[in-house]
């Protein structure tokens, strides 16, 4: 009853790891995980692909800039049409990236204990038309393409060309309860 789940490019994973064709040339036995989580991730859909039949439950909040609402309803409809048992939660008011953070980086003071919220931003793949090509083994994005994903410059490149999406990100104690009681109760339902 193992199960992947991710925060921000983790959570990315997790989606994409849903993915026969993402997921397929990692596997090294026929044991796979029994569901998939994503907390604070983008909304990528791979093309060319098949997905599997197994729970994934993602988790966003309305202030983070990897949320597009309607990348991300896209992304749930076609998980659920091709079989993912797919769900999701949008917390409302302000709900930012890194919901379940205590910590933040003070430049010049180095790390200290937070419940305050601070602006952040990151690349707006949204803008980029980004497309996930497992059967190509590659990616596209408005500003390029990268076949080899050890090619760094070629991904920083491609992802300059999106610009940046702002948003903020901050501690809330409250929405990670509720995202852990979710997680809990999602993991013991499919429990066999």
């Amino acid at each position: 009853n193992a199960w992947l789940g991710g925060w921000s490019a983790g959570g990315m994973a997790a989606r994409l790891a849903t993915s026969v064709g993402a997921s397929g040339p990692f596997m090294n036995s026929r044991q796979d995980f029994k569901g998939f989580v994503s907390m604070y991730a983008y909304c990528v859909s791979p093309t060319n692909t098949e997905h599997k039949s197994v729970p994934f439950k993602a988790f966003w909040g309305d202030a983070d800039w990897v949320f597009d609402e309607k990348a991300c309803n896209s992304m749930i409809n076609e998980m659920q049409n091709d079989g993912v048992i797919a769900t999701s939660h949008l917390f409302k008011g302000k709900v930012g990236h890194s919901w379940d953070n205590m910590w933040f980086d003070d430049r010049n003071k180095g790390w200290k204990k937070t419940n305050s919220r601070w602006k952040t931003g990151g690349p707006d793949v949204y803008a980029c038309k980004g497309a996930y090509d497992y059967s190509k083994n590659k990616i596209t994005f408005k500003g390029g393409e990268i076949d080899s994903f050890g090619e760094l410059v070629t991904w920083e490149n491609a992802l300059d060309a999106c610009g940046i999406k702002m948003g903020s990100s901050g501690a809330n104690r409250k929405v990670t309860k509720i995202v852990d009681d979710q997680i809990i109760e999602i993991i013991k339902a499919n429990a066999k």
